[in-house]
């Protein structure tokens, strides 16, 4: 308990990536109207992706993570007067009463072992601390490596409980854990986030939204395509009668994107670069087709029935589309630029569009309504 009432800690967001940031919002909204609680957040000194005014906007207060050398030097302000702390807003594990890690996509050999190691960790002093650790709605793994395995394997019998966005990453801590009842799944939780009301016209009616690590998560051969790949489905959707825009979910890497793709059309594409992740779920939810790279971007376009193609660089696009039942719309950009055309040209048809949109709002419904039951459960350690 923390001033008297429960404190809990919403780690993992941040305000660069959209996504994240509609994450951390989701999370907090959602508990704010179904009690009377106060909140935290974790604070390094290795980012600017938490800034001061923004979180204080948000009402959290502050958990300072001071990681260095793989020690959190954070328990140091333990030692410290809990008056001077309050004053400046500042709680440590010790006032934390149940820990939300909504990392989306950290814990995987595919990001290196510190974020795995971190986590391990910290469970370790939240079990001392009888702190209640919850892992919401995420991607996991693969864990290949014996030290990436072993981490995980602790960390699950740890935690209270561990929501799964996807069958893959199911079997990938089945595997480690067998005998766990822990591991449950459970869609993103961001689909029942509402948009907010915008005033603000978008300048056409399909919207790209590039994503950098198609660049640096992916295979060489989808690697050197993607750019040109963009172009190639931009110039045919415009042949279709499209207006093409750009929308930036993170970043200058994504910026950069949309600026090549652009010059090797010749063509000046408007590009929208919006801070508030609500005000482009409001945005999205103007268009009439979405091609996505950004997992965020998806799920905002469709839980709200607006048809999107995407490729990806994981296996947790292919697992979305698949719990939308449109797996048909997902582009394998490897293929050859004659069969990638015949491919764009049957999606963006008006008739699959309407068909794809009638889909896309019935799957809506049911991943709204398991995100409900996933908070029913999450509620129950609170």
């Amino acid at each position: 308990m923390y001033l008297g009432k429960k404190l809990i800690e919403i780690r993992k967001g941040e305000f660069h990536n959209r996504g994240a940031q509609l994450m951390l919002l989701s999370a907090r909204d959602y508990l704010e109207s179904r009690g009377d609680y106060l909140f935290a957040t974790t604070v390094s000194d290795q980012s600017g992706n938490m800034p001061y005014d923004k979180r204080v906007k948000m009402g959290f207060f502050q958990k300072p993570f001071l990681w260095k050398k793989v020690v959190n030097f954070g328990w140091l302000l333990m030692l410290t007067p809990r008056k001077f702390r309050e004053s400046f807003g500042i709680v440590t594990d010790r006032d934390i009463d149940v820990v939300l890690d909504i990392s989306g996509f950290s814990y995987s050999d595919q990001w290196g072992r510190l974020s795995c190691f971190e986590l391990f960790v910290q469970t370790k002093v939240w079990s001392a601390l009888n702190v209640k650790v919850i892992l919401m709605p995420q991607a996991f793994g693969p864990f290949t490596s014996f030290i990436s395995r072993y981490l995980m394997k602790k960390i699950i019998g740890r935690v209270e409980i561990l929501f799964v966005r996807d069958p893959v990453s199911h079997a990938y801590l089945q595997e480690l854990a067998p005998e766990s009842r822990n591991i449950v799944p459970a869609p993103d939780f961001t689909n029942l986030c509402p948009s907010v009301n915008v005033d603000r016209e978008i300048p056409g009616n399909l919207c790209i939204v590039p994503n950098h690590r198609m660049l640096d998560k992916t295979s060489s051969e989808v690697r050197e395509k993607y750019v040109d790949f963009l172009a190639q489905f931009i110039r045919i959707s415009m042949e279709d009668g499209f207006i093409p825009f750009f929308l930036i979910h993170e970043g200058s890497r994504d910026m950069d994107i949309a600026n090549t793709v652009s010059r090797a059309l010749g063509v000046d594409i408007d590009v929208i670069d919006e801070e508030d992740p609500q005000r482009i779920k409001a945005l999205l939810s103007k268009c009439d087709l979405v091609y996505g790279d950004r997992y965020h971007s998806l799920i905002s376009a469709m839980s709200q029935g607006i048809p999107c193609l995407a490729s990806g660089w994981s296996h947790k696009y292919e697992t979305l589309f698949r719990d939308y039942n449109v797996s048909d719309m997902l582009v394998d950009i490897s293929e050859s630029s004659l069969q990638l055309e015949t491919f764009i040209k049957a999606r963006v048809a008006s008739d699959q569009l309407k068909k794809c949109k009638d889909v896309l709002l019935d799957a809506s419904s049911a991943q709204k309504q398991a995100t409900r039951d996933m908070w029913s459960k999450v509620e129950r350690f609170l």
